[in-house]
């Protein structure tokens, strides 16, 4: 493989990370949407499944935000690598 194969294969790898982030914030999008309406219809509830459910949402947001970070460093940390390479 030669640098110019090398350097296409993190471009389209790039590509695909950028794609999959700009998905995942629309996912997340959503899904505080629908946290907030949750919460706004469940708020008065003191059902156990009800909050475990609320919490949930949270953490699903909470991962995603962490999952975009995480590919945003990764894409970075790539770019750095294929300037590298020269």
């Amino acid at each position: 493989m030669t640098v110019h194969d090398v350097k296409a294969t993190i471009r389209s790898g790039n590509t695909f990370a950028e794609e999959s982030s700009k998905m995942l914030r629309q996912v997340k999008d959503r899904l505080t949407e629908t946290a907030i309406l949750a919460h706004e219809t469940l708020h008065n509830s003191h059902d156990q499944d009800v909050d475990a459910g609320l919490q949930l949402l949270v953490r699903v947001e909470r991962t995603l935000d962490e999952t975009i970070e995480i590919l945003r460093e990764a894409v970075g940390h790539a770019e750095t690598f294929t300037r590298d390479l020269g």
